[in-house]
């Protein structure tokens, strides 16, 4: 595993703590942040968690939407008050803040339970590219100017020590600025060649964040 991308909050004041998270984002695309959150915090999202998967959605009532056999999934904020603290952390949103080099704003917050398969389901795909618009009224698409800087910063929170199934993200991948669209399967074959040799699984521990630029190749 790359160590390097992994950064200790514990060993850093909060100002240091921004500026590493900038600067692996930068150079990288990804990094993986430790110890941002006290192990009180992870019992309670834990035992929410447990309650909050049990029983689907069904007529109107609380609880998961399956979609396949390998996935469920829910509102991020119905696991309560932890799940809350998390999206609100002060420090977490002056890193992306920081990186962004703008306010930003919460686009989504899904709780994941994802069920080990022997296949793929969730392949390598950029989140933006040239064109790129929320919805298709929408008058204004992302520009090529526009993929020079970061578009958005996603996150993604391991409950539990993650290998097998782990996220994994293209190194670098983001100053491609996905100029052949979001989808691997255009791409030439040299540069597809170059963006599956970078890839790096993102094993952590439970408790661990991992930050990344959504314009890089993830899966």
């Amino acid at each position: 595993m790359n160590n390097n991308l992994i950064l200790d909050k514990n060993s850093f004041t909060s100002t240091q703590y921004i500026t590493e998270v900038e600067k692996k984002l930068k150079n990288y695309g990804v990094v993986i942040c430790r110890n941002l959150f006290d192990q009180c915090l992870l019992l309670d999202l834990e035992k929410e968690w447990k309650k909050q998967f049990k029983y689907p959605a069904i007529s109107g009532t609380i609880g998961f939407a399956q979609t396949s056999y390998s996935k469920k999934t829910l509102s991020a904020f119905m696991l309560g008050k932890s799940a809350l603290e998390i999206a609100t952390n002060n420090l977490l949103i002056d890193c992306i803040e920081g990186y962004m080099k703008s306010p930003c704003t919460l686009a989504e917050a899904n709780a994941v339970f994802d069920k080990s398969t022997s296949y793929e389901y969730f392949g390598l795909h950029a989140d933006f590219s040239v064109g790129w618009k929320k919805t298709h009224s929408m008058k204004k698409s992302l520009s090529k100017s526009d993929m020079k800087f970061p578009i958005g910063v996603g996150a993604i929170f391991y409950l539990h020590d993650t290998e097998h199934g782990a996220f994994k993200y293209s190194l670098t991948s983001h100053k491609i600025q996905a100029k052949f669209g979001q989808k691997i399967k255009n791409y030439p074959q040299n540069l597809k060649s170059e963006i599956i040799n970078n890839i790096f699984v993102c094993r952590g521990k439970a408790g661990d964040l991992i930050l990344f630029d959504d314009r890089g190749f993830h899966g």
